[in-house]
C-alpha cells in the first residue's frame, strides 16, 4: 500500500502496483516520479479522487485502473485523464 516507497526512484518509467489493496490516491503518491510513463493500478480498491493526482506526471501515457471500484467521476479525475494521451 505504501506507494511512496518508490518516490526516490525519480527516473522510474514503469510501475506495476496492481492487486495491492490500495484504497485511495493522493497528489503526493506519484508526484516525485516525473519520468513515469506506465502505471498499473488494476485490481486495487480505488473508487475516486477529488483533486489531481497525476499533475506532476506529464509523461504518463498508460494508466490501468481496471477492476477497481470507481463509481463516480470527479473533476480531478477528469483533469488527470485529459492529460494522459
Amino acid at each position: 500500500k505504501d506507494v511512496e516507497l518508490f518516490s526516490d526512484l525519480k527516473r522510474l518509467r514503469m510501475l506495476d502496483v496492481r492487486d495491492n489493496l490500495m484504497t485511495q490516491l493522493t497528489d503526493t503518491n506519484f508526484s516525485r516520479l516525473s519520468d513515469l510513463e506506465i502505471l498499473d493500478l488494476g485490481g486495487n480498491d480505488v473508487n475516486n479522487w477529488y483533486s489531481r493526482v497525476f499533475a506532476s506526471n506529464e509523461k504518463l501515457r498508460i494508466l490501468n485502473l481496471r477492476t477497481n471500484n470507481i463509481t463516480v467521476m470527479r473533476e480531478g479525475m477528469l483533469l488527470d485523464f485529459y492529460q494522459i494521451r
